[in-house]
């Protein structure tokens, strides 16, 4: 039995989200592919693989790409100035 995070599925399903946003005008954000691929916002952004495709989205419609996350806020450079 497959599992519903399995990786291949999951990449068809935030390809399709993806797609399904730019033909209705739409902005491609983290928030509304994980909706309507029905996945935690917080799996597009843990699995390299998919949130590279929302990225790639975002910079092909003129959005920037998100500045990553720090791990840790307490070693981020502005953390310590």
């Amino acid at each position: 039995m497959k599992s519903k995070h399995h990786t291949p599925d999951l990449v068809i399903r935030v390809e399709a989200a993806c797609a399904q946003l730019v033909e209705a005008g739409q902005t491609v954000t983290f928030t509304a592919v994980a909706a309507r691929a029905g996945i935690a916002k917080a799996t597009l952004y843990r699995r390299p693989e998919l949130r590279a495709i929302v990225e790639g989205r975002r910079i092909a419609a003129g959005r920037p790409a998100r500045r990553p996350v720090p791990l840790c806020p307490l070693r981020h450079p502005r953390a310590t100035a």
